[in-house]
Protein backbone atom coordinates (compact mmCIF):
# COMPACT_ATOMS: atom_id res chain seq x y z
CA UNK A 1 0.00 0.00 0.00
CA UNK A 2 3.13 2.48 0.99
CA UNK A 3 4.91 1.61 -2.43
CA UNK A 4 1.06 3.00 -4.59
CA UNK A 5 0.88 5.59 -2.58
CA UNK A 6 4.36 6.72 -3.63
CA UNK A 7 3.62 6.61 -7.33
CA UNK A 8 0.30 8.14 -6.47
CA UNK A 9 2.12 11.60 -5.16
CA UNK A 10 4.60 11.71 -8.32
CA UNK A 11 1.43 11.77 -10.79
CA UNK A 12 0.05 14.07 -8.25
CA UNK A 13 2.73 16.13 -8.59
CA UNK A 14 3.23 15.85 -12.23
CA UNK A 15 -0.98 16.85 -12.97
CA UNK A 16 -0.53 20.10 -10.80
CA UNK A 17 2.83 20.82 -13.12
CA UNK A 18 1.59 19.67 -15.99
CA UNK A 19 -1.45 22.82 -16.08
CA UNK A 20 0.47 25.77 -15.21
CA UNK A 21 3.13 24.58 -18.48
CA UNK A 22 0.07 24.54 -20.69
CA UNK A 23 -0.60 28.37 -19.39
CA UNK A 24 2.80 29.20 -20.16
CA UNK A 25 3.77 32.17 -22.42
CA UNK A 26 5.10 31.72 -26.06
CA UNK A 27 8.76 32.27 -26.25
CA UNK A 28 10.34 33.05 -29.63
CA UNK A 29 11.02 29.61 -31.27
CA UNK A 30 14.22 28.45 -32.08
CA UNK A 31 15.45 25.02 -32.12
CA UNK A 32 16.53 22.78 -29.55
CA UNK A 33 20.79 21.55 -29.59
CA UNK A 34 21.24 18.17 -29.91
CA UNK A 35 22.81 17.79 -26.08
CA UNK A 36 18.94 18.71 -25.14
CA UNK A 37 17.24 15.69 -26.87
CA UNK A 38 20.35 13.66 -25.37
CA UNK A 39 19.62 14.40 -21.76
CA UNK A 40 16.10 13.80 -22.64
CA UNK A 41 16.99 10.23 -23.47
CA UNK A 42 19.29 9.11 -20.82
CA UNK A 43 16.51 10.34 -18.34
CA UNK A 44 13.87 8.02 -19.63
CA UNK A 45 16.49 5.21 -19.85
CA UNK A 46 17.14 6.15 -15.85
CA UNK A 47 13.57 6.22 -15.62
CA UNK A 48 13.12 2.51 -16.97
CA UNK A 49 16.23 1.09 -15.65
CA UNK A 50 15.10 2.44 -11.75
CA UNK A 51 11.85 0.84 -12.61
CA UNK A 52 13.36 -2.60 -13.36
CA UNK A 53 15.46 -2.51 -10.01
CA UNK A 54 12.53 -0.84 -8.01
CA UNK A 55 10.99 -4.21 -8.77
CA UNK A 56 13.29 -6.12 -8.23
CA UNK A 57 13.80 -5.19 -4.88
CA UNK A 58 10.09 -4.76 -3.80
CA UNK A 59 9.96 -8.62 -5.24
CA UNK A 60 12.45 -9.96 -3.13
CA UNK A 61 11.65 -7.82 0.17
CA UNK A 62 8.26 -9.17 -0.13
CA UNK A 63 8.89 -12.89 -0.91
CA UNK A 64 11.11 -12.56 2.55
CA UNK A 65 8.83 -11.38 4.80
CA UNK A 66 6.53 -14.10 3.44
CA UNK A 67 6.05 -16.64 6.15
CA UNK A 68 3.08 -18.30 5.81
CA UNK A 69 1.53 -20.42 3.10
CA UNK A 70 -1.51 -17.42 2.58
CA UNK A 71 0.99 -14.69 2.25
CA UNK A 72 3.48 -17.16 0.01
CA UNK A 73 -0.07 -18.32 -2.14
CA UNK A 74 -0.84 -14.55 -2.68
CA UNK A 75 2.59 -13.48 -3.74
CA UNK A 76 2.22 -15.92 -6.79
CA UNK A 77 -1.08 -13.98 -7.35
CA UNK A 78 0.29 -10.66 -8.01
CA UNK A 79 1.43 -8.87 -11.21
CA UNK A 80 5.68 -9.30 -11.68
CA UNK A 81 5.58 -9.86 -7.86
CA UNK A 82 4.98 -6.38 -6.45
CA UNK A 83 1.80 -4.96 -4.84
CA UNK A 84 -1.70 -4.30 -7.00
CA UNK A 85 -1.67 -1.17 -8.19
CA UNK A 86 2.03 -0.42 -8.59
CA UNK A 87 2.31 -1.78 -12.27
CA UNK A 88 0.01 0.80 -13.46
CA UNK A 89 1.21 3.27 -11.64
CA UNK A 90 4.52 2.86 -12.98
CA UNK A 91 2.86 2.90 -16.59
CA UNK A 92 0.66 6.08 -15.80
CA UNK A 93 4.34 7.68 -14.42
CA UNK A 94 6.03 7.15 -17.65
CA UNK A 95 3.08 8.41 -19.86
CA UNK A 96 2.86 11.58 -17.91
CA UNK A 97 6.71 12.32 -17.84
CA UNK A 98 7.20 11.86 -21.24
CA UNK A 99 4.28 14.10 -22.18
CA UNK A 100 5.89 16.80 -19.61
CA UNK A 101 9.30 16.36 -21.33
CA UNK A 102 7.46 17.20 -24.20
CA UNK A 103 5.93 20.20 -22.42
CA UNK A 104 8.86 21.52 -21.36
CA UNK A 105 10.44 21.58 -24.90
CA UNK A 106 7.37 23.86 -25.53
CA UNK A 107 7.82 25.86 -23.14
CA UNK A 108 11.47 26.91 -23.77
CA UNK A 109 11.38 26.70 -27.31
CA UNK A 110 7.65 27.81 -28.63
CA UNK A 111 6.26 26.50 -31.99
CA UNK A 112 9.42 24.64 -33.21
CA UNK A 113 8.48 21.49 -31.05
CA UNK A 114 4.99 20.23 -31.73
CA UNK A 115 3.28 17.79 -29.37
CA UNK A 116 1.66 14.95 -30.82
CA UNK A 117 -1.93 15.31 -30.33
CA UNK A 118 -2.76 11.55 -29.38
CA UNK A 119 -0.31 11.67 -26.75
CA UNK A 120 -2.20 14.99 -24.94
CA UNK A 121 -5.61 13.00 -25.14
CA UNK A 122 -3.71 9.87 -23.69
CA UNK A 123 -2.45 12.17 -20.91
CA UNK A 124 -5.88 13.49 -19.96
CA UNK A 125 -7.21 10.06 -20.07
CA UNK A 126 -5.06 8.40 -17.60
CA UNK A 127 -4.96 11.88 -15.08
CA UNK A 128 -9.04 11.58 -15.53
CA UNK A 129 -8.84 7.94 -14.94
CA UNK A 130 -6.61 8.58 -11.86
CA UNK A 131 -8.06 11.23 -10.56
CA UNK A 132 -11.52 10.36 -11.75
CA UNK A 133 -13.19 6.66 -11.29
CA UNK A 134 -9.76 5.40 -9.56
CA UNK A 135 -10.24 7.55 -6.48
CA UNK A 136 -13.49 6.10 -5.36
CA UNK A 137 -12.49 2.37 -5.95
CA UNK A 138 -11.37 0.54 -2.62
CA UNK A 139 -8.82 -2.51 -2.29
CA UNK A 140 -10.32 -5.60 -0.48
CA UNK A 141 -8.85 -5.44 2.74
CA UNK A 142 -7.40 -9.13 3.60
CA UNK A 143 -10.16 -10.53 6.33
CA UNK A 144 -9.49 -13.95 6.00
CA UNK A 145 -7.26 -16.07 8.94
CA UNK A 146 -5.45 -19.21 8.20
CA UNK A 147 -6.74 -20.74 5.06
CA UNK A 148 -8.49 -24.13 5.21
CA UNK A 149 -6.92 -27.03 3.89
CA UNK A 150 -7.13 -27.10 0.07
CA UNK A 151 -8.65 -30.83 -1.75
CA UNK A 152 -5.92 -31.90 -4.10
CA UNK A 153 -6.01 -35.38 -5.79
CA UNK A 154 -3.57 -38.07 -4.37
CA UNK A 155 -1.38 -38.14 -7.41
CA UNK A 156 -0.66 -34.61 -7.18
CA UNK A 157 -0.16 -35.01 -3.64
CA UNK A 158 2.72 -37.63 -3.93
CA UNK A 159 3.98 -36.05 -7.17
CA UNK A 160 4.96 -32.84 -4.48
CA UNK A 161 5.83 -34.93 -1.26
CA UNK A 162 8.49 -36.72 -4.47
CA UNK A 163 9.88 -33.67 -5.84
CA UNK A 164 10.50 -32.24 -1.71
CA UNK A 165 11.91 -35.78 -1.47
CA UNK A 166 14.20 -35.60 -4.53
CA UNK A 167 14.74 -31.50 -3.41
CA UNK A 168 15.97 -32.16 0.01
CA UNK A 169 18.48 -35.70 -1.41
CA UNK A 170 19.79 -33.40 -3.94
CA UNK A 171 20.48 -30.42 -0.99
CA UNK A 172 22.43 -32.97 1.08
CA UNK A 173 24.03 -34.51 -2.10
CA UNK A 174 24.88 -31.23 -3.54
CA UNK A 175 26.60 -30.05 0.10
CA UNK A 176 28.97 -32.79 -0.16
CA UNK A 177 29.97 -32.28 -3.79
CA UNK A 178 30.84 -29.27 -3.83
CA UNK A 179 33.70 -29.47 -1.63
CA UNK A 180 34.87 -30.64 -5.47
CA UNK A 181 35.11 -26.90 -6.78
CA UNK A 182 37.80 -24.60 -7.06
CA UNK A 183 36.42 -22.10 -3.72
CA UNK A 184 34.73 -19.34 -5.77
CA UNK A 185 32.78 -21.63 -7.34
CA UNK A 186 31.94 -23.40 -4.03
CA UNK A 187 30.62 -20.16 -2.59
CA UNK A 188 28.56 -20.01 -5.12
CA UNK A 189 26.97 -23.02 -5.04
CA UNK A 190 26.75 -22.08 -0.79
CA UNK A 191 23.98 -19.40 -1.48
CA UNK A 192 22.65 -21.66 -4.11
CA UNK A 193 21.83 -23.58 -1.29
CA UNK A 194 20.72 -21.18 1.59
CA UNK A 195 17.90 -19.72 -1.15
CA UNK A 196 17.06 -23.79 -1.81
CA UNK A 197 16.80 -24.40 1.83
CA UNK A 198 14.62 -21.33 2.39
CA UNK A 199 12.33 -22.58 -0.52
CA UNK A 200 12.12 -25.88 1.17
CA UNK A 201 11.34 -25.14 4.02
CA UNK A 202 8.54 -23.31 2.77
CA UNK A 203 7.27 -25.79 0.92
CA UNK A 204 6.91 -28.43 3.46
CA UNK A 205 5.39 -25.95 5.54
CA UNK A 206 3.21 -25.31 2.97
CA UNK A 207 2.49 -28.89 2.80
CA UNK A 208 2.12 -29.68 6.40
CA UNK A 209 -0.67 -27.66 6.73
CA UNK A 210 -2.45 -28.62 3.42
CA UNK A 211 -1.48 -25.86 1.32
CA UNK A 212 -0.67 -27.82 -1.42
CA UNK A 213 -0.76 -25.45 -4.41
CA UNK A 214 1.82 -23.08 -3.05
CA UNK A 215 3.91 -26.06 -2.09
CA UNK A 216 3.44 -27.85 -5.55
CA UNK A 217 4.34 -24.34 -6.65
CA UNK A 218 7.14 -23.68 -4.35
CA UNK A 219 8.59 -27.26 -5.09
CA UNK A 220 8.71 -26.73 -8.84
CA UNK A 221 10.44 -23.48 -8.53
CA UNK A 222 13.19 -25.01 -6.05
CA UNK A 223 13.48 -28.25 -8.46
CA UNK A 224 14.00 -25.70 -11.11
CA UNK A 225 16.79 -23.61 -9.09
CA UNK A 226 18.77 -26.58 -8.13
CA UNK A 227 19.11 -28.14 -11.88
CA UNK A 228 19.24 -25.08 -14.05
CA UNK A 229 21.56 -22.21 -11.68
CA UNK A 230 23.52 -25.04 -10.87
CA UNK A 231 27.49 -24.60 -11.26
CA UNK A 232 27.98 -27.98 -10.07
CA UNK A 233 25.41 -29.89 -11.90
CA UNK A 234 26.99 -27.84 -15.13
CA UNK A 235 30.52 -28.89 -14.32
CA UNK A 236 29.38 -32.21 -14.44
CA UNK A 237 27.33 -32.25 -17.14
CA UNK A 238 29.78 -30.65 -19.23
CA UNK A 239 32.60 -33.73 -18.14
CA UNK A 240 29.79 -36.25 -19.64
CA UNK A 241 28.84 -34.62 -21.91
CA UNK A 242 31.79 -34.13 -23.73
CA UNK A 243 33.45 -37.83 -22.78
CA UNK A 244 30.04 -39.07 -24.35
CA UNK A 245 30.88 -37.07 -27.14
CA UNK A 246 34.15 -39.14 -27.88
CA UNK A 247 33.34 -42.77 -26.43
CA UNK A 248 30.03 -42.54 -26.53
CA UNK A 249 26.93 -42.16 -24.33
CA UNK A 250 26.58 -45.84 -22.74
CA UNK A 251 30.03 -45.61 -21.15
CA UNK A 252 30.85 -42.51 -20.68
CA UNK A 253 29.12 -42.32 -17.25
CA UNK A 254 30.74 -45.20 -15.89
CA UNK A 255 33.82 -44.14 -17.26
CA UNK A 256 33.60 -41.04 -14.60
CA UNK A 257 31.99 -42.99 -12.02
CA UNK A 258 34.74 -45.72 -12.55
CA UNK A 259 37.88 -42.97 -12.37
CA UNK A 260 36.45 -41.33 -9.26
CA UNK A 261 36.11 -44.82 -7.61
CA UNK A 262 39.55 -45.80 -8.65
CA UNK A 263 40.95 -42.04 -7.36
CA UNK A 264 39.43 -43.03 -3.70
CA UNK A 265 40.39 -46.76 -3.82
CA UNK A 266 44.30 -46.39 -4.85
CA UNK A 267 46.69 -44.83 -1.58
CA UNK A 268 49.94 -43.52 -1.84
CA UNK A 269 52.86 -44.26 -4.99
CA UNK A 270 50.36 -45.96 -6.29
CA UNK A 271 47.83 -43.12 -6.52
CA UNK A 272 50.31 -40.87 -7.93
CA UNK A 273 51.26 -43.30 -10.80
CA UNK A 274 47.75 -44.00 -11.98
CA UNK A 275 47.43 -40.27 -12.15
CA UNK A 276 50.52 -40.06 -14.31
CA UNK A 277 49.01 -42.67 -16.41
CA UNK A 278 45.89 -41.29 -16.83
CA UNK A 279 46.89 -37.66 -17.28
CA UNK A 280 50.35 -39.31 -20.37
CA UNK A 281 52.53 -37.89 -17.87
CA UNK A 282 56.11 -39.76 -18.03
CA UNK A 283 56.71 -42.29 -15.34
CA UNK A 284 60.04 -42.21 -13.80
CA UNK A 285 63.08 -44.00 -12.81
CA UNK A 286 61.97 -45.43 -9.58
CA UNK A 287 58.32 -44.84 -9.82
CA UNK A 288 57.90 -48.28 -11.08
CA UNK A 289 56.30 -50.94 -8.19
CA UNK A 290 59.30 -53.52 -8.92
CA UNK A 291 56.95 -56.30 -6.89
CA UNK A 292 55.37 -56.71 -10.11
CA UNK A 293 58.25 -57.63 -12.74
CA UNK A 294 58.30 -61.23 -13.38
CA UNK A 295 58.89 -63.50 -15.92
CA UNK A 296 55.33 -63.27 -17.30
CA UNK A 297 54.69 -59.80 -17.49
CA UNK A 298 57.60 -59.32 -19.30
CA UNK A 299 56.70 -62.09 -22.14
CA UNK A 300 52.86 -60.30 -22.36
CA UNK A 301 54.55 -56.57 -22.17
CA UNK A 302 56.86 -57.33 -24.74
CA UNK A 303 54.23 -59.17 -27.11
CA UNK A 304 52.20 -56.45 -26.62
CA UNK A 305 54.85 -53.28 -27.77
CA UNK A 306 55.70 -53.94 -31.80
CA UNK A 307 59.42 -52.27 -31.49
CA UNK A 308 60.12 -54.78 -28.91
CA UNK A 309 58.19 -57.83 -30.02
CA UNK A 310 60.48 -57.53 -33.05
CA UNK A 311 63.64 -57.03 -31.26
CA UNK A 312 63.12 -59.65 -28.58
CA UNK A 313 61.37 -62.38 -30.77
CA UNK A 314 64.05 -65.25 -30.12
CA UNK A 315 62.93 -64.79 -26.47
CA UNK A 316 59.68 -64.69 -27.24
CA UNK A 317 59.23 -67.82 -29.43
CA UNK A 318 61.62 -69.96 -27.23
CA UNK A 319 60.27 -72.05 -23.93
CA UNK A 320 63.95 -71.52 -22.57
CA UNK A 321 64.06 -71.11 -18.72
CA UNK A 322 67.57 -69.12 -19.65
CA UNK A 323 65.89 -67.46 -22.14
CA UNK A 324 62.96 -66.10 -19.58
CA UNK A 325 65.52 -65.00 -17.44
CA UNK A 326 66.97 -62.53 -19.93
CA UNK A 327 63.60 -61.37 -20.96
CA UNK A 328 63.05 -60.43 -17.15
CA UNK A 329 65.98 -58.78 -16.99
CA UNK A 330 65.97 -56.82 -20.16
CA UNK A 331 62.59 -55.39 -18.37
CA UNK A 332 64.08 -54.61 -15.19
CA UNK A 333 66.65 -52.52 -17.23
CA UNK A 334 63.80 -50.91 -19.43
CA UNK A 335 61.43 -49.89 -16.43
CA UNK A 336 64.29 -48.92 -13.83
CA UNK A 337 67.08 -47.08 -16.70
CA UNK A 338 67.79 -44.01 -15.60
CA UNK A 339 69.27 -42.65 -19.12
CA UNK A 340 67.39 -43.26 -22.51
CA UNK A 341 70.68 -42.95 -24.32
CA UNK A 342 72.72 -45.27 -22.19
CA UNK A 343 69.49 -47.79 -22.44
CA UNK A 344 69.57 -47.62 -26.32
CA UNK A 345 73.22 -47.70 -26.84
CA UNK A 346 73.74 -51.07 -24.23
CA UNK A 347 70.31 -52.87 -26.47
CA UNK A 348 71.31 -51.07 -30.08
CA UNK A 349 72.04 -54.25 -31.48
CA UNK A 350 68.99 -55.56 -30.85
CA UNK A 351 66.90 -52.62 -31.35
CA UNK A 352 64.88 -52.65 -34.66
CA UNK A 353 64.10 -49.13 -34.44
CA UNK A 354 64.89 -45.73 -34.35
CA UNK A 355 65.48 -43.49 -31.10
CA UNK A 356 63.03 -41.81 -31.14
CA UNK A 357 61.02 -45.16 -31.38
CA UNK A 358 62.41 -46.99 -29.01
CA UNK A 359 62.07 -43.52 -26.12
CA UNK A 360 58.50 -43.94 -27.26
CA UNK A 361 58.25 -47.71 -26.42
CA UNK A 362 60.36 -47.30 -23.18
CA UNK A 363 57.16 -45.14 -22.23
CA UNK A 364 54.96 -47.25 -23.39
CA UNK A 365 56.65 -50.17 -21.67
CA UNK A 366 56.32 -48.03 -17.97
CA UNK A 367 52.80 -47.27 -18.35
CA UNK A 368 51.52 -50.37 -19.21
CA UNK A 369 53.93 -51.81 -15.75
CA UNK A 370 51.43 -49.02 -14.07
CA UNK A 371 48.49 -50.66 -15.59
CA UNK A 372 49.05 -54.37 -14.32
CA UNK A 373 49.96 -53.03 -10.75
CA UNK A 374 46.34 -51.00 -10.62
CA UNK A 375 44.83 -53.90 -12.08
CA UNK A 376 45.96 -56.42 -9.77
CA UNK A 377 45.36 -53.95 -6.66
CA UNK A 378 41.49 -53.70 -8.14
CA UNK A 379 41.19 -57.61 -8.22
CA UNK A 380 37.48 -57.16 -6.79
CA UNK A 381 36.63 -53.56 -7.90
CA UNK A 382 33.35 -53.60 -9.50
CA UNK A 383 33.88 -51.78 -12.55
CA UNK A 384 30.17 -51.53 -13.47
CA UNK A 385 29.27 -51.48 -17.35
CA UNK A 386 33.04 -51.43 -17.97
CA UNK A 387 33.49 -54.83 -17.09
CA UNK A 388 36.74 -54.85 -16.10
CA UNK A 389 40.43 -52.35 -15.82
CA UNK A 390 41.35 -53.30 -19.59
CA UNK A 391 38.46 -51.46 -20.94
CA UNK A 392 38.51 -48.73 -18.72
CA UNK A 393 42.23 -48.29 -20.04
CA UNK A 394 40.63 -48.85 -24.00
CA UNK A 395 38.15 -46.42 -23.29
CA UNK A 396 40.87 -44.19 -21.36
CA UNK A 397 43.24 -43.99 -24.14
CA UNK A 398 40.23 -43.02 -26.69
CA UNK A 399 40.04 -39.77 -24.75
CA UNK A 400 43.78 -39.15 -24.64
CA UNK A 401 44.22 -39.03 -28.21
CA UNK A 402 41.28 -36.68 -28.45
CA UNK A 403 42.10 -33.02 -28.19
CA UNK A 404 38.79 -32.21 -26.51
CA UNK A 405 39.23 -35.61 -24.45
CA UNK A 406 43.02 -34.30 -23.05
CA UNK A 407 41.40 -31.59 -21.85
CA UNK A 408 38.36 -32.56 -19.89
CA UNK A 409 40.45 -35.10 -18.93
CA UNK A 410 42.47 -32.77 -16.75
CA UNK A 411 39.34 -31.12 -15.72
CA UNK A 412 38.25 -35.04 -14.18
CA UNK A 413 41.49 -35.56 -12.36
CA UNK A 414 41.49 -31.87 -10.68
CA UNK A 415 38.06 -32.89 -9.25
CA UNK A 416 39.40 -36.19 -8.33
CA UNK A 417 42.61 -34.53 -6.73
CA UNK A 418 39.90 -32.20 -4.62
CA UNK A 419 37.93 -34.97 -3.56
CA UNK A 420 40.99 -36.78 -1.88
CA UNK A 421 42.40 -33.39 -0.59
CA UNK A 422 38.86 -32.70 1.08
CA UNK A 423 37.42 -36.06 1.86
CA UNK A 424 34.34 -35.82 0.20
CA UNK A 425 32.21 -39.08 0.11
CA UNK A 426 32.72 -40.50 -3.52
CA UNK A 427 29.52 -42.85 -2.88
CA UNK A 428 27.90 -38.93 -2.22
CA UNK A 429 29.32 -37.71 -5.84
CA UNK A 430 28.04 -41.31 -7.70
CA UNK A 431 24.60 -40.68 -6.05
CA UNK A 432 24.12 -37.18 -7.32
CA UNK A 433 25.65 -38.15 -11.09
CA UNK A 434 23.10 -41.12 -11.26
CA UNK A 435 20.05 -38.23 -10.17
CA UNK A 436 21.20 -35.92 -12.73
CA UNK A 437 21.87 -39.22 -15.29
CA UNK A 438 17.59 -40.08 -14.22
CA UNK A 439 16.50 -36.55 -14.12
CA UNK A 440 18.34 -35.46 -17.64
CA UNK A 441 18.55 -38.57 -19.32
CA UNK A 442 22.16 -38.72 -19.46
Amino acid sequence: MGTTRYWRTLIVLLGVVFPGMLLAEDVPPHSPPNYVFLILIALMGIIVVMTIFSFLYMQRRILNNCTDPDCLKEYFELPFGVPIGTVRSVITFIIIAIGMMFFALKVFYGDVIDIPETLVNIIMAVIAFYFGTRSAARFPQRVSTKPATEPVHPEEKSRIRQALERARKMIDQVDEVKKILPEEQEKKVDELLDTAREYLDRAEKAEREGQYSVAGTVADMLENLLNKQNGLKDLLQNIVGTIGTIIGANPSLALVGGALRIGSTLAGDAYDRWRKRVLDMPIRVGEVNPNILDADTAESIFISIDLFKRSFQKELLSNQPEDKARLLGILKDLATGESMEELYQKYRDRIQGTPEEFSASVNLLREMLVDVEIDRSLRNFDFGELENYQNFIHYLNMLKDDKEGSVVLNELMRLIDKMREKNVDVHKILEYLRELKKQFKW
